[in-house]
């Protein structure tokens, strides 16, 4: 289960901390490393290649198209011993580039050896497979036995059927199921903290009086509205003794043990990493960007059937996070990873988003295709060229 493999790597030290020791000594936090310069980007799509890029074969074949006949650069050309060529993709096409460098790797030819090649995995697949590993983790069904689970949440708030593979619900899902368990938390220790102000009136009367009550969401809003710093800062303690130590709560006595709300933590604990990731990647923070991808790399080394991810999380982090790469490249792989085409310093998203949305436009094309009176690869092949400028025509004249 992932979050069993994430709390021991998280914790497995954590009986050697002093609670009186700095939270920022324990849990160190990420340098902020932002651009500075968020004027909008424009980007030129390549023309349609109609290629099998699912095979080792079809991926050369796309290589030389790309390469040699739409950037016109030829094998002699001085560039491939002197620059290096991102090629951002899916985990498959990643691996295939891959491959493709270890069959290549001993030709003495500087295009030939492919050394100038560096493959990236997409941070848009990277969003849309850990969702989906977080909702068949935690999906369940109707009448399962355990509680907590996504199928009771979404079935009792949203009172309609939901698609797992459609990724911005599923992305909606997973922010809302979030911020309850934490508003739960937080309503908990509003409950800890008034017992333990009338702990005197409950030792002597032998019951507290709040009883099994929680404090309701009126209650929340007066005391975020009268609490000062030292509340919030004795809050943050005692959610990160709720929340961080799933351990503690595994170990409790039998009659003690509250199986519902360790499976609340759980689904905190795996949320979390996404969360931290869709912000980095929204302000292209590079610090942030290194602390979500290892979170998420954990999660992944967890997982029996998704071996290729954790390999191409380890080379992302390789080329972004280790003194492999200088500074100024692994700004290069991140930033580059990411466009922003609203000028935004909140508006960045994945490059390889943005080409799925391109592919969404060409299937939208070629469906609504009536005629064979233009062939297929011709208005394929005009229309990728053109879509930036007609998609955003189409946005003018929506408006």
């Amino acid at each position: 289960m992932p979050a069993q493999a994430k709390t021991k790597s998280y914790h497995s030290n954590r009986s050697n901390w002093n609670r009186n020791d700095n939270l920022d000594q324990r849990l160190s936090l990420p340098v902020v490393e932002r651009p500075s310069d968020h004027t909008p980007e424009r980007w030129t799509p390549l023309g349609s290649m109609m290629q099998d890029e699912s095979t080792n074969e079809g991926t050369e074949n796309i290589i030389e198209l790309i390469f040699q006949e739409q950037m016109q650069l030829s094998d002699s050309d001085s560039q491939w011993a002197n620059k290096l060529f991102l090629i951002f993709g899916d985990a498959l096409t990643t691996m295939r580039l891959h491959t493709l460098k270890v069959n290549t790797g001993m030709s003495e030819d500087a295009y030939g050896n492919c050394k100038w090649m560096i493959p990236v995995f997409g941070l848009w697949h990277l969003r849309y497979n850990y969702v989906q590993l977080i909702v068949n983790e935690h999906w369940g069904g109707p009448h399962d036995d355990r509680s907590a689970l996504s199928y009771d949440w979404n079935t009792a708030y949203r009172q309609r059927r939901f698609d797992r593979r459609q990724f911005q619900e599923a992305h909606q899902l997973l922010v809302l199921a979030f911020q309850a368990r934490i508003g739960t938390v937080c309503l908990r220790y509003m409950r800890w903290l008034e017992q333990q102000k009338v702990d005197k009136v409950t030792s002597a009367v032998g019951s507290s009086p709040l009883g099994d009550q929680i404090p309701d969401i009126d209650y929340a809003c007066w005391w975020f509205g009268t609490c000062n710093i030292g509340d919030l800062k004795g809050m943050w303690e005692w959610m990160d003794r709720e929340i961080m130590d799933i351990h503690k709560v595994k170990n409790l006595k039998a009659a003690e043990q509250d199986d519902e709300w360790l499976n609340h933590l759980i689904l905190v604990h795996n949320i979390f990493p996404y969360l931290v990731l869709s912000d980095a990647i929204k302000h292209a923070d590079l610090g942030l960007l290194r602390f979500a991808i290892r979170m998420t790399l954990v999660a992944f080394s967890a997982t029996a059937n998704r071996t290729h991810y954790q390999r191409e999380l380890c080379y992302y982090c390789w080329l972004i996070a280790s003194k492999a790469a200088e500074p100024d490249l692994q700004k290069a792989v991140a930033w580059e990873s990411l466009i922003n085409r609203s000028g935004k310093a909140d508006g960045y998203y994945e490059m390889d988003r943005a080409v799925e949305l391109l592919n969404l436009h060409l299937r939208t094309i070629k469906e609504g295709k009536k005629t064979s009176s233009i062939d297929i690869h011709l208005l394929l092949e005009r229309y990728t060229r053109t879509a930036q400028f007609l998609t955003e025509l189409r946005d003018v004249m929506d408006k």
